[in-house]
């Protein structure tokens, strides 16, 4: 067997295992909620442009957070990313449920 296609073995080994992995993760609530979090953090719901040299940083946490969301398509489907967004909207309403009875204290 020739390099290449080892090298193509291997990858698709690699990917078959991430895909795995992220079936796994997602499984929990608190493996969505982290996913979730990255793929907000890494600004790619954020299409923002200053003009200057943080252009380049925020691009590259975008292809990060590309990555994540595309990962999780690609093990979960939609379906998934849907219960991700509404356990993130679930936790948000949780939160100011909190701060609230917090201040009327």
């Amino acid at each position: 067997m020739d390099n290449q296609t080892l090298q193509a073995l291997l990858n698709g080994r690699q990917k078959e295992r991430a895909i795995d992995n992220y079936k796994s993760i997602l499984e929990t609530e608190a493996g969505k909620h982290v996913i979730y979090q990255l793929i907000q953090l890494s600004g790619f719901f954020d299409e923002k442009f200053h003009g200057n040299s943080k252009d380049i940083f925020d691009k590259g946490r975008r292809v990060i957070g590309t990555y994540i969301y595309n990962m999780v398509i690609e093990s979960c489907g939609f379906a998934k990313l849907d219960e991700m967004v509404q356990l993130a909207k679930r936790l948000e309403e949780d939160e100011r449920k909190f701060i609230k009875t917090i201040k009327e204290e």
